[in-house]
């Protein structure tokens, strides 16, 4: 959902004050209906909100929208595209350590394109291409290549060699769109109805972040939260 919202933003179809009626189910395309999370929850729906709330609230309808939106008016590659800008469906390039790729497939009708708003369906991502878009995100929107050593030293502490930062891209948004971003970020931890404010809304740092599902085939669907901090609150 950051990447639909980053991509919704640069399409100029969207501003982040945007609004949207967050129901229960998003009924856009005749005959099919997409819930959103809070009906297994038992919660009522959110209501209208701007852009930047329905990332807060994590609303899957407003995602949903942007997905069939952008499909319909910028074409199948478009939110693809903006996947792959952050780093998805390629290696991150991360030594010594076993990765996939992931997947990012361009949808082919308006049902694929409504779950490619929410990054479901196709799409396949791995928690460390998250975890490096999402500090993209704190440093102003540079992709690094990840490393799991910083320095190598000698018994008595003198650094024999210091590995350098790598850039392996930029993230391909605005710098008012990435504060838009983070605002909302900011706001999933500390608005009271933030998906992720009863757990962290207390702590004593500030807390930008995003909470997620990851469907298991296998069973019961994983929890996803990834996040940074800031001085302050």
């Amino acid at each position: 959902k950051i990447i639909g919202m980053a991509a919704a933003l640069e399409s100029d179809l969207y501003t982040p004050e945007t609004t949207y009626f967050c129901g229960s189910y998003f009924e856009e395309l005749p005959g099919e209906r997409f819930k959103d999370w809070t009906v297994d929850k038992e919660l009522p729906p959110s209501g209208t909100l701007t852009l930047i709330g329905g990332l807060m609230r994590s609303c899957n309808p407003w995602f949903y929208h942007i997905g069939l939106d952008l499909f319909r008016q910028k074409g199948a590659d478009y939110l693809s595209g903006y996947a792959r800008g952050f780093g998805l469906g390629e290696a991150t390039g991360i030594d010594q350590v076993a990765e996939v790729e992931g997947q990012v497939i361009d949808p082919t009708t308006d049902g694929g394109a409504v779950q490619h708003g929410i990054g479901q369906g196709d799409m396949l991502a791995t928690p460390l291409q998250v975890v490096r878009f999402t500090a993209a995100l704190a440093n102003g929107g540079t992709l690094y290549r990840p490393q799991i050593i910083e320095r190598i030293t000698t018994a008595n502490g003198t650094d024999v060699y210091t590995f350098s930062p790598e850039q392996a891209g930029t993230l391909p948004v605005s710098q008012d769109n990435l504060d838009a971003i983070q605002t909302a970020m900011r706001a999933v931890v500390s608005a009271e109805n933030g998906t992720a404010n009863d757990e962290l809304g207390n702590l004593s740092i500030r807390v930008y972040g995003k909470t997620g599902t990851a469907e298991n085939p296998l069973g019961d669907s994983h929890a996803w939260f990834t996040g940074y901090s800031g001085m302050g609150r």
